[in-house]
């Protein structure tokens, strides 16, 4: 997968962009994020993760204060705790256009590497998947024929996670979605109505019910 770096460097820069709007919010909180920035920019990596938790907790829709989080988590070797931030993040992403959705990508691959340690083959195939249509975006500058290509991964991925999990009904959302983009109506159609039998599942979103309902 053709994944941007992520560096330090962007989390400092983002945690200061947030922190930047100090009349918007409480000192106390704004002394949060600027400690993280401070913390992070001298390499001191654990002891950022506090205030970043901290701004979290008065702040739990802020999706890409919760991505750094996670990345940092990861650093310290804090895989499961990484795992359910990471796992917040591409939740809350999804219902967002700008930065975070374009996160997702990272997001995605980051859980794929924490579930192929965990040998958890399921995790593993879904996420791939979901990584690799997002990757496939028709933004996206590799072109249609690498796109395509992309797109035949995600599949793949996705009915190997279909396979290892028969009882999650998750991955057929993205399988869907990907099928109507590589012009497989039919092969849609069907996953669809697998969708549509699973609405009660209480794991869907009110939007990814919505998505289910509309047909992608």
């Amino acid at each position: 997968m053709r994944i941007a770096a992520f560096t330090l460097s962007c989390l400092t820069f983002a945690i200061c962009h947030s922190a930047g709007i100090r009349g918007a919010m409480p000192e106390e909180e704004f002394d949060h994020l600027r400690a993280a920035a401070l913390l992070v920019d001298r390499g001191e990596i654990a002891p950022a993760i506090p205030h970043l938790k901290a701004h979290l907790k008065r702040h739990p829709d802020a999706p890409m204060i919760r991505a750094y989080l996670a990345e940092l988590l990861l650093k310290v070797g804090h895989e499961a705790e990484a795992k359910t931030h990471y796992e917040q993040f591409v939740r809350d992403a999804a219902e967002q256009e700008g930065l975070a959705k374009h996160h997702l990508v990272h997001a995605h691959t980051k859980l794929m590497e924490i579930a192929a340690e965990a040998d958890d083959t399921y995790l593993e195939q879904y996420h791939r998947g979901v990584a690799l249509y997002h990757l496939a975006s028709p933004a996206s500058d590799g072109g249609d024929a690498w796109n395509e290509s992309t797109l035949h991964k995600a599949a793949t991925a996705l009915n190997a996670a279909i396979a290892a999990d028969g009882n999650d009904p998750r991955p057929l959302l993205p399988l869907m979605e990907v099928q109507l983009r590589m012009d497989q109506p039919g092969a849609a159609r069907q996953t669809r109505l697998a969708l549509l039998a699973s609405l009660s599942d209480p794991r869907w979103s009110a939007n990814e019910r919505e998505r289910i309902r509309n047909g992608g």
